[in-house]
């Protein structure tokens, strides 16, 4: 099947609309409605269903965009393969966005400035999605936040780093908290590992009274900075605000 027909799927499943899909990539609308057309006839199943306004994804659309999207990632590390022929070497690296901000960034800068023969292709995602990666070979190293239960991996403790509690650094904000406290202030909730967050209710009796959850780590010091609230962050990440100040722990 034609690479663009996967592509147009996943853009129609993101825009719900037709016309938004055509122009967003830059064909006719009914190019966009011919090749879905041939999408589903060559899975054998509906993909989507329509109403007057917009469009959604049948139980079978729901099912394949994953693997639709895994496919792409595939194809496109095939032609970046082909394209970085004139390297000696190459690595394909995957971390979650705390590793990478806190540690990994500033080790593939050294790296490269002592190796300029060899490419690195970088991948920033959730644990979960990093180890399908790590399987469909798209990556060929996973900085994870847990250790995954499955033998397909060969498992390595790389990094350690203290998770702490910070707050900007106001009389508004405590300098000294009691872990009984956490069930009635405002926390700012970043999506860490399933571990954490299994401890933090455990700590809190399974209440947490977060106003604002985000998926990705380093968007917390915005919010953190605004007073907003108290984050849980890597002591890695917050080092540069203790220094100029801005944040306490």
């Amino acid at each position: 099947m034609n690479y663009d027909y996967y592509k147009t799927f996943i853009a129609l499943a993101q825009t719900k609309n037709f016309s938004t899909t055509a122009k967003k990539l830059n064909i006719s609308q009914s190019t966009v409605s011919n090749r879905i057309k041939e999408l589903e006839k060559y899975i054998g199943s509906s993909l989507l269903y329509r109403t007057n306004k917009t469009v959604g994804l049948t139980i079978a659309g729901e099912e394949f965009l994953p693997y639709c999207k895994r496919m792409i990632l595939i194809e496109e590390e095939g032609m970046a393969v082909l394209n970085n022929l004139k390297y000696k070497d190459s690595i394909k690296l995957g971390s979650v966005h705390s590793a990478y901000d806190g540690h990994i960034k500033r080790t593939v800068k050294d790296f490269l400035k002592k190796h300029d023969d060899v490419s690195i292709k970088i991948l920033i995602n959730h644990s979960d999605k990093l180890l399908e990666f790590l399987v469909d070979e798209i990556i060929d190293i996973a900085i994870v936040s847990y250790v995954p239960t499955s033998n397909k991996y060969t498992t390595i403790h790389t990094l350690c780093d203290d998770i702490i509690l910070v707050a900007k650094n106001t009389c508004d904000f405590k300098d000294e908290i009691y872990a009984h406290e956490l069930k009635t202030m405002k926390l700012i909730y970043a999506d860490w590992s399933d571990s954490f967050e299994e401890w933090l209710r455990h700590l809190t009796g399974g209440q947490m009274n977060y106003q604002i959850y985000i998926d990705q780590v380093n968007e917390v010091f915005d919010f953190v900075h605004e007073g907003f609230g108290y984050a849980f962050v890597l002591s890695s990440m917050a080092e540069k605000y203790f220094k100029i100040g801005s944040l306490k722990k």
